[in-house]
């Protein structure tokens, strides 16, 4: 919870983001993961545009005491993180 409230006050000290996609039901049963790297996402019946926080608030509500919100924020923190992580080195 420490982590979403720090994350929520530095995203108010910053200017609005600009709606991205977002799962809004992002929870860990619907990552998928094969050989210890997210091999795909499933369910995206509730995609909307919106801001990233709807995600990791729903994560941390269900998922945050098996799987720590850090996990998701990292996946967030930039988008060359995303590039040198890219889930197709793992499949």
């Amino acid at each position: 919870m420490r982590a979403i409230l720090t994350f929520l006050f530095e995203l108010w000290r910053t200017p609005p983001v600009d709606p991205r996609m977002i799962h809004n039901d992002f929870r860990a049963k619907h990552v998928m993961v094969r050989d210890g790297c997210v091999a795909g996402i499933i369910d995206w019946g509730e995609v909307a545009s919106g801001s990233p926080i709807n995600d990791f608030a729903e994560w941390d509500y269900w998922d945050g005491t098996t799987v720590p919100l850090e996990w998701l924020l990292e996946g967030y923190a930039t988008t060359s993180w995303l590039r040198q992580n890219s889930t197709l080195n793992c499949i």
